[in-house]
């Protein structure tokens, strides 16, 4: 387990190889660490607490190997320097603001496994331009998942699949996004 705040504004971090036996990061761990480049979240995390990377400034790449079944808010907000996020496990949700202000985020896929997108998700990632949902039914999705902090909604493209469009178009709070929606073949 990482406790909280453990590494909190620790600047000279640039990389921190987490073990594979962790399980959790708890409240604000690498908050405001702003050396810190890129993180790999081995499978066996389970828990991430809010604000765990909130703030690190130079985070540029996020592999996300875990299921992730308990998440806190605001993990990755005001990481300007994000460009790639991947999951490469299971995750079921992505909880409120967990994106927030990632202004350099432009592409995103979210694996066939979301069920859940909370709200306000990626709220201020201006430069967002494409989003890939492989999820065949729509995750159930709360409000001003993708939108700048005026509230207007973000000029990006959602991929979703081919067979799933009018779905998604119909769905709570995705039919906000209708003109937006777009079919995709995943392989």
């Amino acid at each position: 387990e990482l406790p909280v705040h453990i590494f909190y504004d620790k600047d000279q971090l640039e990389e921190v190889a987490l073990p594979n036996s962790l399980r959790k990061i708890y409240e604000g761990a690498f908050i405001g660490c702003d050396g810190l480049k890129g993180i790999i979240i081995p499978e066996n995390v389970y828990q991430i607490d809010k604000y765990a990377f909130r703030g690190c400034t130079s985070l540029e790449t996020v592999l996300i190997k875990g299921q992730l079944t308990s998440l806190g808010g605001m993990i990755f907000y005001d990481c300007t320097s994000l460009k790639t996020v991947k999951f490469a496990g299971g995750i079921t949700r992505l909880p409120s603001r967990m994106f927030g202000n990632c202004v350099s985020l432009e592409t995103i896929t979210l694996p066939a496994s979301i069920e859940q997108i909370d709200e306000e998700v990626f709220k201020g990632c201006t430069n967002l331009k494409t989003v890939y949902v492989k999820a065949t039914t729509p995750p159930e999705m709360l409000w001003y998942v993708f939108t700048d902090n005026e509230y207007k909604n973000l000029n990006c493209k959602i991929y979703v699949p081919g067979e799933s469009v009018e779905e998604y178009k119909k769905a709570t709070y995705w039919s906000t996004y209708a003109d937006q929606i777009e079919g995709y073949t995943f392989k």
